[in-house]
């Protein structure tokens, strides 16, 4: 695995000759979608957290149902995939997970804007999943395009239970 192999050249990056940029275009769109999924994990945690607004009662449901989820489905998965996956188009040297942020995360939105903004990442990632140009591909790596259609119908799972089991988390009133 390359050292610090990353989507994109972020603003506040120091030293910019100890990261590597990846450029196989199947490789760097599977890293995009890693980085998604991190992000939105990340949020989940800053909800569970970080907030005055937390529900104890439905924290442990919430982290069982959505957060570990999640994290052993999506990020794990992912992450070794990346593992497998060349970095460059035109040099050797294998990819792996970045964990970059794709937006700033300091502030959560109100509940119901919260909601919502998650609803459609889960939407977003459950499509993005489908769309990956490696599962036109599969003779080339079979493995990984099973993995990655599994994940997608994973996600589309995961997107439907927050559409209709978790609906009212978001609501100040509904504990």
């Amino acid at each position: 695995m390359v050292d610090n192999p990353l989507t994109i050249l972020h603003a506040d990056i120091s030293a910019p000759d100890e990261v590597n940029i990846i450029t196989n275009e199947d490789t760097l769109e599977i890293a995009v979608v890693f980085n998604r999924c991190y992000e939105l994990m990340l949020t989940m945690l800053l909800y569970l957290y970080g907030g005055a607004w937390r529900h104890p009662k439905r924290s442990f449901s919430f982290t069982n149902a959505i957060f570990f989820p999640l994290m052993t489905m999506f990020i794990r998965p992912l992450a070794e995939i990346l593992t497998q996956l060349p970095a460059f188009r035109d040099r050797p040297g294998n990819a792996g997970p970045g964990f970059e942020l794709p937006h700033e995360i300091v502030v959560l939105p109100a509940y119901r804007a919260l909601w919502h903004a998650i609803q459609e990442r889960f939407d977003a990632l459950a499509e993005d999943l489908g769309r990956l140009r490696i599962l036109q591909r599969k003779e080339d790596y079979p493995e990984i395009a099973e993995r990655l259609r599994y994940m997608r119908e994973n996600m589309r799972r995961l997107a439907e239970d927050w559409r209709t089991d978790w609906k009212d988390v978001g609501d100040i009133g509904s504990e």
